[in-house]
């Protein structure tokens, strides 16, 4: 009988709550020869072409977990894996070898946005990439962008998370502007030779101003379409936002995380995405590794501009 996964119920939030499990259960489906169904984009799942936009709707919702209910009751079919707030980050095959997932009662019903998987992601990424390829005319505009980046410059993109931050958990997660502005800024003096450029991403409406001295670039995309440029660019500087955390992940790029809180959740035991960073020796590290200019370079055309037009 064929592997099926499904998620019935994600964290309340934006974009990024809501894909980041789509990303690690879908890299996990390609490890394991299963097909993922997704209950949970809601209106966002018309941006893609593998959803449709019912998919989230109530009526659909209802179906789902009275589907999920019965085959609980049952004990015919089915298990639930859960990693709602509250619990920590379920690390999922490949990343993990985690017996209660690889030999669990297929189908599963996956519940909660703490899923992570960047071992898998990586080993899979230009399939997974396929599978999330957004709408025609997203992939176009995102293609274009890519294309357009300089060859011999760092591409950096700035994601500023503002808004309910500043209030939610008391501001635990809340990065103040004048931090993405010195980090910016030290970045940029760091890696001074590498003359970076920095496409800005926000939910704000951000003023050139407060990133003086800079070569930056202000861009207002629709969410699905900023998060293909984010992923587009060479290395992604974002705080505690599983929006940024998605686009690094779904480039294969590195993610400088400014807020430690949200790096060190994410990665306990050691375990890392293939590129992560918190501090500007591990970016150097990094992009001594990646050399992604010279990657870039040698490229026709820059890989995500060619996953998402493939």
């Amino acid at each position: 009988m064929p592997r099926r996964a499904f998620i019935i119920k994600t964290a309340r939030g934006r974009l990024g709550n809501k894909l980041l499990p789509v990303i690690a259960i879908e890299a996990m489906c390609l490890e394991l020869g299963a097909t993922l169904t997704n209950l949970t984009l809601g209106g966002d799942a018309a941006h893609f072409n593998r959803f449709t936009p019912d998919i989230g709707s109530r009526p659909i919702d209802r179906l789902a977990w009275r589907l999920h209910r019965w085959a609980q009751l049952s004990g015919v079919v089915g298990t639930t894996v859960k990693a709602s707030n509250g619990h920590p980050f379920v690390h999922l095959p490949p990343t993990a070898d985690d017996a209660h997932v690889r030999l669990a009662r297929w189908p599963l019903f996956f519940i909660g946005h703490r899923f992570y998987n960047p071992i898998g992601v990586h080993a899979h990424h230009a399939a997974l990439v396929g599978r999330l390829r957004p709408v025609d005319s997203i992939s176009a505009r995102v293609a274009s962008f890519a294309a357009d980046l300089p060859r011999d410059r760092l591409a950096v993109a700035l994601h500023i998370r503002q808004g309910d931050f500043a209030e939610y958990k008391d501001g635990l997660l809340h990065t103040p502007l004048d931090r993405y502005r010195d980090a910016t800024h030290a970045f940029a003096d760091r890696f001074a030779d590498l003359t970076p450029q920095f496409h800005v991403f926000s939910n704000i409406e951000i003023d050139p101003a407060i990133l003086p001295g800079l070569d930056l670039i202000v861009h207002h995309g629709e969410p699905v379409e900023d998060l293909f440029r984010i992923a587009s660019c060479d290395l992604v500087i974002s705080t505690a936002s599983t929006f940024g955390l998605c686009a690094a992940l779904l480039g294969n790029t590195c993610l400088y995380a400014l807020n430690t809180h949200f790096h060190d959740a994410l990665m306990p035991n050691g375990t890392t995405p293939r590129h992560s960073a918190s501090t500007l020796d591990e970016v150097e590290a990094y992009l001594s590794r990646a050399n992604p200019i010279g990657a870039r370079a040698e490229l026709d055309s820059p890989a995500i501009a060619r996953a998402v037009i493939a």
